[in-house]
């Protein structure tokens, strides 16, 4: 290929980014969403052909509206789980905010003569300057780590909605460019090709891996932790606590959590709920959110994940924390599907390498 015509991809390539500077990650989601949902879409426009003596007949669509089909099925994918958040938990969030700040004033209803026994050994503890530091200060970083964790499975899992002006726009954005970013798919990965100079099947392996990583991610991660806050929230509904749904919701965001998950949730509300007297109900919560809560995530989790990404648990878990660090709850998606491009990469080199010898 020329290299004039090259840059003239290049340019055209840029000149449209630069109109989607201030909502780039919505630009991400969208060509993952469309590189997911391809398959799906390729469906909707199949050509059913009819041959009769080895000539074509006829052809007709199996959809007459594959587009505006596509949209109504990506629209309710989409919005289905908001309208069940606006229905079930938005209710309780209000009042399971107070009662977390509640637990948490008084010290999750721990007996008072352990709250003593605790400031006479801190007392004790004074007569040693160096090590009262740092035992003070080791309890306060686990408090405000606590602390902080716990609102940040709230905010974090709401702030992404913004304003509702900027919330309704890039919704509409992320429709409008994961439509068409299907409906001209072939004509993207052509200019990527060309602009790439890679083969077509090369291209296609790119994108093949890209597509096993964003299922691993939305069945392992996604999917089980749905699956957990679900199976939370009727454990805390038997249990007894108030605002089921509310306290579920947190196991949801608490579950992608490498090592910790729904500890952090169900762990605090059982010991509430042993020291405020209703010692059945506690452990029922506890060997309930052990056996199943966990036990499905243990389970389900590595099953799900090692299926589309080619790496060990333990990276993939690394991935994931460092994700959530870098781009916060939507790292989640982004970071698996950067670990399945870099280890696609690496596989592409080697079979270049040895081809090569």
């Amino acid at each position: 290929m020329l290299y004039k015509e090259r840059i003239f991809y290049i340019i055209a390539v840029i000149i449209l980014l630069s109109l989607l500077l201030q909502s780039v990650l919505t630009l991400i989601i969208s060509i993952l969403c469309s590189i997911f949902t391809y398959p799906f879409y390729r469906k909707l426009k199949l050509i059913k052909r009819r041959k009769i003596l080895g000539k074509e007949k006829y052809k007709t669509q199996i959809c007459l509206y594959p587009n505006l089909s596509y949209a109504l099925i990506l629209l309710i994918s989409v919005l289905a789980p908001f309208a069940v958040l606006l229905v079930l938990v938005i209710p309780q969030i209000s009042d399971g905010l107070i009662l977390l700040h509640q637990l948490k004033n008084s010290k999750f209803q721990l007996p008072q003569a352990w709250i003593d026994t605790y400031n006479t050994f801190r007392v004790k503890l004074s007569s040693y300057p160096h090590i009262d530091k740092i035992v003070t200060d080791f309890i306060n970083n686990v408090d405000s780590f606590i602390n902080d964790l716990f609102m940040a499975l709230v905010n974090k899992g709401m702030e992404f909605l913004g304003g509702t002006m900027s919330f309704c726009w890039s919704m509409i954005l992320f429709f409008i460019l994961t439509i068409l970013f299907s409906n001209y798919a072939i004509q993207s990965r052509t200019i990527v090709c060309r602009i790439t100079q890679l083969p077509v099947q090369q291209v296609r392996r790119f994108v093949r891996a890209v597509n096993n990583a964003l299922r691993s991610v939305l069945l392992g991660i996604v999917l089980v932790a749905i699956i957990q806050g679900f199976l939370s929230g009727i454990g805390f509904a038997v249990a007894g606590v108030k605002q089921p749904a509310f306290w579920g919701l947190l196991s949801t965001f608490a579950a992608p959590i490498p090592f910790v998950g729904t500890v952090f949730v169900w762990l605090p509300l059982a010991v509430s709920i042993w020291f405020s007297g209703n010692t059945f109900a506690a452990i029922s919560l506890a060997v309930w959110s052990i056996l199943i809560v966990e036990g499905s995530d243990n389970i389900l989790q590595p099953l799900f994940l090692r299926q589309g990404i080619r790496a060990p648990l333990s990276v993939l878990l690394l991935t994931i924390v460092c994700g959530i660090t870098v781009f916060g709850p939507i790292g989640l998606i982004i970071a698996p599907v950067m670990l399945a491009i870099a280890i696609q990469l690496i596989a592409e080199a080697d079979l270049g390498f040895d081809r090569a010898r």
